[in-house]
Order: C-alpha cells, then structure tokens, then sequence
C-alpha cells in the first residue's frame, strides 16, 4: 500500500488534461498481511478517500477544504473493485444559475420556512428521516 501512495504522489502530477491515473489493487488496503484493515489509517483506500473532499472543494464554506490543483484538474473519480480511476480534465469554479420558472406553486409559508433557512445557512440533520422536513415545514416521515 505505501508504494500506492508513493506512486500515485510521484506520478499524478505527470497526467497529461484528458489523461487518466489507475491504480489496482486496492483489495490491498483490507488485508492484514499487507497492513491493510477496515478503516486502517496508512492504506491507499483511506488516502483516497480525501480525494473526494478535494473533488468537491469549491463547494466547502469551512476554511479546512480549500481549493487545490487536485481541485482544479481533476473531473471524476470512479472506484471499481479493487480499482481506482481519476479522470483529469482542468475544470472552471462552478456556478449557481437558477432559470425557467417553477411547474407548481410553493405554499406561502414553505417559501418564507425556505428564505429563512437560506439567509441562516445552517443544515439541520438528523437520524430521523424527514426530521429535518417536519421540522422546517411540519411534514415528512409519519407526517
């Protein structure tokens, strides 16, 4: 697994925009005799999973994700068994554009419940489905 690690952090920066890194093997990061485990720190699979962080990086308000190269140029990352593929493609910041107009109406009161939550910018989650829903609007799960 450290060679993994070692190969992706000496050859990903080498792919070419349009080019494609694999790396096989992953079952690697589950088996002890390799130093792998569930959830073992160290293993390739661990490491990659910050990569779909990185992926999403233009979208994180918290200033521990912040926007890198990886960020920048890569376009997917796609997991097979015991295969990982990253797609480079260099990508512009996203953008939010709203257009058309809306096929129902929203009830008064779930669009004022709606601007609320926007202007506080605060997810509310929980383990109960639609706890969130019946919170906000009185509906969701039994309701």
């Amino acid at each position: 697994m450290e060679q993994q690690i070692v190969s992706y952090e000496v050859l990903f920066d080498h792919v070419q925009d349009n080019g494609v890194y694999l790396c096989e093997d992953l079952h690697t990061s589950y088996w002890p005799k390799f130093g792998g485990g569930f959830k073992k720190e160290g293993t390739f699979i661990e490491y990659s999973k910050d990569f779909i962080d990185q992926l999403n990086a233009h979208h994180s308000i918290e200033n521990g994700l912040m926007v890198n190269d990886f960020t920048k140029t890569v376009d997917s990352i796609h997991y097979y068994d015991s295969i990982l593929v990253i797609e480079k493609k260099l990508r512009p910041k996203p953008y939010d554009e709203q257009i058309g107009t809306l096929s129902f109406e929203i009830p008064k009161e779930v669009e004022e419940k709606l601007e609320e939550v926007q202007r506080t910018s605060t997810i509310v989650r929980d383990n109960n489905s639609g706890g969130f829903l019946k919170r906000l609007f009185g509906v969701g799960k039994n309701g």
